[in-house]
């Protein structure tokens, strides 16, 4: 028995690298936008074991350029999973992503460098030009129906400043990302040179909460209070507050 173990184990090792070298990248592809909706992959080239699309769009998102690379040991939980390599100039980085029998889109161990303007922007009315390293850690994520599920990660912005229309110094800020039943929500765990605490959540119909409470040290220059104090409401307890809603 052990013995017929050992040949059905090598006709599944073989069979599969067989399959996948004639299996066509647009077969996968198509597979993969079957199953995510909103998501559109152009200009693809290579094979499944390596290749790259030209264009990567999610919900009208432009993503691409992305590369993949086949990562074998993505078949022992079960998935077909692959190592993306992302190129855009506002989403920099590596991930990787796995499709299960089920159909449900499994990431982990992404690390991107995103451009902080491009994010901001999303939810204010008025433009805004910032500097700092942003940077995205996502530990996990599930993409079922479009909609994020099981999302734990860490966003942090390295010397973060505001330019304009104002110029405000933020220091180092850091969120915790995660999910509060369908919404996802990034919760200051590290406030900066503000003191900055409170959450952002993001409902699964684009609607979204601003709920932040700043909270100035002694060290904070006399400018930037006063700044805050023209811009924002302050609370009986001394603390600015900023209280939005709105969709994206």
């Amino acid at each position: 028995m052990k013995r017929a173990w050992r040949f059905i184990a090598l006709g599944i090792a073989v069979y599969i690298p067989v399959l996948l070298l004639t299996l066509p990248v647009e077969r996968l592809t198509g597979a993969v936008t079957r199953q995510i909706d909103g998501l559109q992959i152009g200009a693809v080239s290579g094979s499944v074991f390596a290749g790259e699309a030209g264009s990567l769009a999610y919900q009208g998102e432009e993503l691409g350029p992305v590369g993949w690379r086949f990562s074998p040991t993505g078949l022992l939980r079960g998935r077909l999973e692959y190592l993306l390599d992302l190129r855009n100039p506002d989403y920099r980085g590596a991930g990787r992503v796995g499709l299960g029998l089920n159909g449900v889109l499994v990431g982990h161990a992404f690390d991107l460098q995103l451009q902080a303007d491009r994010l901001i922007n999303t939810f204010t009315p008025v433009a805004i030009s910032s500097s700092g390293q942003l940077r995205l850690q996502l530990d996990r994520f599930t993409l079922e129906r479009g909609q994020a599920r099981d999302v734990t990660g860490v966003l942090e912005w390295a010397a973060a400043e505001l330019r304009s229309p104002v110029q405000l110094p933020l220091g180092d800020i850091s969120c915790a990302i995660e999910n509060r039943e369908q919404d996802l929500v990034a919760r200051v765990t590290q406030g900066g040179a503000l003191g900055v605490a409170g959450d952002i959540t993001l409902g699964p119909d684009g609607r979204y909460t601003i709920r932040l409470l700043l909270q100035p040290g002694p060290e904070v220059a006399p400018a930037t209070t006063g700044l805050l104090e023209a811009m924002l409401r302050r609370q009986p307890d001394g603390k600015f507050l900023i209280n939005s809603t709105g969709r994206i």
